[in-house]
């Protein structure tokens, strides 16, 4: 197995790697979102990210079909394991420094989203309670309306 089996590889790492550090940014923009209450802005970030993360699970499956054919290849050479393979290789640093970032990278994004998703709670029962507060005042006011119309137009003149 030469340089250019685990090319291949590598560039599927990387990429994933770039589109997961444009996911990450995109939760930034996210929590922005949340703090300003900018619904159509979260919308459109969920979006954004969704596109991304259709990349990402291209790039997955790229790179699981091609270390299946490195492995077959490697069986019907009667090589052994992939692992033996991958230890003298030069290129093997490169795709074990790109694996090690993607779960730093996936490991700091689950946290903002755990972040993000805690603010949401958060807007939402705050929502929640002037939506009580709303239907209160309207109970309020209806109550004090209805006392009003029902008072007749006559008076008492007590003066005779």
């Amino acid at each position: 197995m030469g340089n250019a089996d685990l090319s291949k590889l590598i560039r599927y790492s990387e990429e994933k790697l770039d589109k997961l550090k444009e996911i990450k940014q995109l939760t930034r923009m996210q929590k922005d979102a949340i703090g300003n209450e900018d619904i159509d802005a979260l919308n459109n970030l969920v979006e954004e990210k969704q596109k991304i993360i259709d990349y990402i699970s291209w790039c997955d499956q790229s790179f699981q079909t091609e270390l299946a054919n490195l492995r077959g290849l490697m069986s019907a050479r009667g090589s052994m394991e992939l692992k033996d393979v991958l230890e003298g290789n030069p290129d093997n640093e490169a795709l074990g420094s790109a694996i090690r970032q993607i779960v730093n990278t996936i490991e700091d994004i689950q946290e903002m989203e755990k972040e993000n998703h805690l603010k949401l709670l958060n807007n939402m029962e705050e929502i929640k309670d002037r939506l009580k507060k709303i239907r209160q005042g309207k109970k309020g006011l209806n109550g004090y309306n209805q006392n009003v119309s029902g008072v007749s137009g006559s008076f008492i003149d007590k003066m005779k």
